[in-house]
């Protein structure tokens, strides 16, 4: 893996898509591991990773990480025996990919209201003040890493976590609006609003935790029309554009994530975030060195 990260320029190995281009080392024999479940564990071997191993067994990752209470996805280590629970493959709402699919995600809410919802998550470079709907955590939120695995199998390349943290909390995600949750949660944006302590016009930004009024939907429901938002958002993306290659960029002082994206590289956002997942949007220094995905146009048929 540290010979295929080097040659591709890879800042990680836990994050590559279809479509994207790899260049190999020259051919030798490559010694796959032997995977066997002993009395429903396994040892991890070298060359593991948890989503080869999750893969390999027909379980979700975050399944495995909740038996074994692994404090990441990315940590485990030669030798180490997880428990693993053979179950038919499943999202971790527990809806089936063929389920979700059928999922019908509700109509945008009206312009007007969309209008105050939509605007860009600025992350300008350098500090950011503390926005009035951000809390210090609680003590079963200490508990919660910041951006525990929660990906639709569909999203298997996505970092991003779509589901419901403790007390109704959620992350906020790129391309999300508090539009969205309005209509995912069929409630008004003004109640979110309330609930929040935010402003007229205040945008949700990236990053941030958000508190979501669950009196109208179940949890399972509002995770599974966020997901299939953003299953059918990536999908239609890449129907129309390839992944060419990626080009590394220092931060420079004064440099704005949104600039950088939309207008310098003309990238969404949620996918500069997949080649960044440890990149905090509203942290970000000078001198921090990010990838950007080279995209072309695909030459549609007819």
């Amino acid at each position: 893996m540290s010979e295929l990260k080097r040659i591709n320029n890879l800042r990680s190995s836990h994050f590559i898509r279809a479509g994207q281009t790899l260049r190999l080392p020259k051919s030798r024999r490559i010694n796959v591991p032997t995977r066997e479940l002993v009395d429903g564990t396994y040892r991890v071997q070298r060359g593991d990773t948890l989503s080869q191993i999750a893969d390999a067994f027909g379980v979700p990752q975050q399944q495995l990480i909740d038996q074994n209470n692994l404090r990441s996805r990315h940590k485990i280590h030669v030798g180490q025996v997880l428990n693993v629970s053979a179950k038919e493959k499943q999202t971790d709402t527990g809806l089936t990919l063929a389920s979700v699919s059928k999922i019908e995600v509700p109509a945008p809410a009206q312009e007007v209201a969309r209008s105050i919802d939509t605007a860009p998550a600025v992350a300008v470079v350098g500090p950011v003040p503390k926005s009035v709907d951000e809390e210090e955590p609680t003590a079963a939120e200490e508990d919660t890493p910041i951006q525990p695995a929660g990906r639709h199998p569909a999203l298997s390349a996505d970092p991003s976590n779509y589901l419901v943290l403790n007390n109704n909390r959620i992350y906020v995600q790129a391309a999300e609006t508090l539009g969205h949750y309005a209509d995912w949660l069929e409630i008004r944006a003004q109640d979110l609003r309330r609930l929040n302590r935010m402003k007229f016009r205040q945008a949700v930004i990236v990053g941030r935790k958000l508190k979501i009024d669950l009196s109208r939907v179940d949890k399972e429901t509002f995770e599974a029309r966020r997901t299939a938002f953003h299953r059918n958002l990536q999908e239609a993306y890449f129907a129309q554009y390839r992944i060419t290659g990626v080009e590394e960029r220092k931060i420079r002082r004064g440099d704005s994530v949104w600039e950088l994206t939309h207008i310098e590289y003309k990238v969404p956002l949620w996918l500069f975030l997949q080649y960044n997942p440890d990149v905090d949007v509203n942290k970000i220094k000078p001198g921090s060195v990010v990838l950007f995905p080279r995209i072309e146009q695909k030459v549609l048929q007819g």
